[in-house]
């Protein structure tokens, strides 16, 4: 909870303007703390882990999640993710234990727009 409290200090989450990336979402442990401490924020939380999306996925069905997508994919290539697009970038342990970290905060940096924030829990 406090990267999420730190996050929304620097660049509030509490806005029709937020969009926010779990990247390497795990279980979907930040886009649950996100819903609930904002429910209307759209996120997309992705994992190379098709049990963690599976986990994600129905944790969305049965809290009724709206705006949220989840997918399967590679944090060092995300081409289905495009330039600029979230005003919150999110990755806890994940990046710290992943082949190849300097690619993944290239790609975080990438799909980050320009004035976003970028919550690393390492």
């Amino acid at each position: 909870m406090e990267l999420v409290n730190r996050v929304d200090a620097l660049r509030s989450l509490d806005s029709t303007e937020t969009h926010a990336f779990d990247n390497g979402c795990g279980i979907g442990v930040v886009t649950k703390l996100l819903k609930n401490k904002f429910p209307d924020v759209d996120i997309t939380a992705t994992d190379a882990s098709p049990g963690m999306i599976d986990v994600v996925t129905a944790h969305m069905k049965s809290l009724g999640w709206k705006d949220v997508k989840a997918a399967v994919a590679d944090s060092r290539n995300l081409p289905e993710l495009p330039d600029n697009k979230f005003t919150h970038t999110f990755s806890t342990f994940m990046i710290c234990l992943a082949p190849e970290p300097d690619r993944i905060a290239q790609e975080m940096y990438r799909v980050t727009a320009p004035g976003g924030v970028l919550g690393l829990g390492v």
